[in-house]
């Protein structure tokens, strides 16, 4: 793969929103405390590769300030993560006993879950 090769494929990928990508995670079945974590994941990723491919005077991050990772997320609290479908049905991702603390996931009965 070429250098050209990368920075197509990183403008492809940078064309998805993060509403696209939440609604990729919770349509592939990831729990609430999951779609959380991984729609962070994902974006920093994202925007890490434009900045390393010389894409950032193209390619705008979605996390500016980067991203926050060590965030916490108890969808007990929080609410459950909830999207709209093309034809307006409203999708909301399953809960679990998962929970984000300090960017990682946790199950409170297991304690530290293994890395993503």
């Amino acid at each position: 793969m070429t250098l050209d090769d990368a920075r197509w494929m990183a403008r492809l990928i940078a064309q998805l929103t993060e509403e696209q990508i939440v609604q990729a995670l919770v349509a592939s079945g990831f729990d609430s405390a999951q779609v959380k974590l991984y729609t962070e994941k994902l974006i920093s990723r994202r925007d890490q590769m434009v900045r390393d491919l010389g894409l950032a005077g193209e390619i705008r991050p979605l996390r500016p300030d980067g991203s926050n990772q060590v965030f916490s997320y108890n969808p007990g609290f929080d609410g459950p993560v909830k999207i709209r479908t093309a034809d307006g049905r409203e999708v909301v991702a399953r809960v679990s006993d998962l929970v984000v603390e300090k960017g990682k996931t946790l199950s409170p009965a297991n304690g530290p879950l293994k890395k993503p």
